[in-house]
């Protein structure tokens, strides 16, 4: 759960500072976006190496 919380602020993080160029606004409202999307890639890659260590 750590993991998916660290990799949500840090997706926040790295959207608002790519998206500054573009407004505040615009880039507070897209943080949780890439907050999310982080989220699930970080979920999917650490669901596939538990898979991969139980079959082992």
């Amino acid at each position: 759960m750590v993991i998916l919380v660290t990799a949500a602020i840090a997706g926040g993080i790295i959207t608002i500072a790519s998206l500054w160029n573009y407004g505040a606004f615009v880039a507070f409202a897209c943080a949780p976006l890439g907050g999310s999307l982080l989220a699930i890639i970080a979920s999917a890659l650490f669901s596939f190496k538990q898979r991969g260590s139980k079959h082992r």
